[in-house]
């Protein structure tokens, strides 16, 4: 089995100028509606961010934003759906806040 770990950190401030200068498009861009919809603040979407991040750094490969679809577990837990090709790859993530920031990390095994 092979691991590998993908880390991201998103500064808040930045993120909201972001989210202020190119509004919808931008979070269209980024964000399925099943993510906006799920997501309680920008601190949320900010920790979605980082987690999709993280797993495009994990992956180590080009892959499409709405590629990666994040919900939750009834526990709050994060978890990430992979397209269909990414069948023999298990992917688990952590999402962390922490004043202006929020940070995460995905570890993505491959099962062949």
């Amino acid at each position: 089995m092979k691991y590998s770990v993908g880390c991201d950190i998103v500064f808040l401030p930045a993120f909201s100028q972001s989210v202020q200068e190119a509004g919808e498009p931008f979070l269209e861009k980024i964000f399925v509606q099943q993510e906006l919809a799920l997501a309680q603040s920008l601190e949320s979407l900010a920790g979605y961010f980082a987690i999709k991040e993280s797993v495009i750094k994990a992956l180590g490969v080009k892959i499409l934003w709405h590629d990666i679809v994040i919900s939750k577990l009834e526990t709050g837990k994060p978890v990430v759906q992979l397209p269909i090709f990414y069948a023999f790859y298990t992917c688990e993530v952590s999402v962390a806040h922490h004043g202006e920031y929020a940070v995460a990390v995905a570890v993505i095994s491959r099962n062949d």
